[in-house]
């Protein structure tokens, strides 16, 4: 099965002290090892500078474990940013499940609007409740 996870403030740190970054890590490392083919889509807001060459359209993926991250574009905010490339990548990758952290965030709209379009359910996370959230209007 093929799982969108759609995370839109990961740094390139991976798994570190960073409540955020280790649930979305730890959660694509754990679906992969079941064998589900994962990616993580983010915003670059998070990225390291190293790495972070200059503010365009372009798009920056790197493997790590057995999962992908794909840095796209962020802006407005870093708490939900837009990220204009958001559906194109999701397309692109045609997942079977999508899942997003955060449930009010543009992020989440996009993911929801492919989700529809697609017939691909649709997880909605919220790091502040604790838990996964699910609903039958989403899927």
């Amino acid at each position: 099965m093929k799982v969108a996870l759609v995370w839109p403030n990961i740094t390139t740190l991976g798994v570190d002290s960073k409540y955020y970054n280790a649930q979305a890590f730890g959660l694509a490392r754990e679906l992969s090892k079941l064998g589900h083919e994962v990616v993580i889509l983010t915003s670059d807001l998070f990225m390291d500078k190293d790495l972070k060459t200059t503010k365009s359209s372009r798009v920056y993926a790197r493997s790590y474990d057995n999962f992908n991250i794909v840095y796209m574009p962020g802006y407005a905010s870093q708490r939900y940013p837009l990220m204009p490339n958001l559906f194109k990548e999701l397309t692109k990758f045609n997942p079977d499940v999508v899942q997003s952290a955060e449930d009010i965030s543009p992020a989440t709209l996009i993911s929801l609007m492919y989700s529809k379009l697609k017939g691909a359910p649709l997880l909605v996370y919220q790091g502040i409740y604790e838990h996964a959230v699910s609903s039958p209007f989403i899927s």
